[in-house]
């Protein structure tokens, strides 16, 4: 995933705009989720982000994470 380098302008809500470029098929499920969940594209990005972050922080503040199966528990790194 590349991140355009130029500055990013602001938007009167108080966000700002950025371009990423993602490979298709991201872009693909990015789009598919959102029309999913009724949301646009944008907030998709943000609801991915923010989950990142949240379980980021968690992490850092000493946090395991793990995905609990029917037949296993497994422990996930980030």
């Amino acid at each position: 995933m590349a991140i355009d380098s130029t500055p990013v302008s602001t938007v009167s809500s108080g966000l700002e705009t950025a371009t990423v470029q993602l490979p298709s098929d991201t872009l693909d499920f990015l789009r598919h989720e959102a029309e999913k969940r009724g949301v646009s594209t944008g907030d998709m990005v943000r609801i991915a982000l923010g989950t990142q972050k949240f379980l980021l922080e968690a992490v850092d503040s000493g946090a395991k994470l793990q995905f609990k199966g029917k037949d296993r528990t497994l422990d996930v790194s980030i």
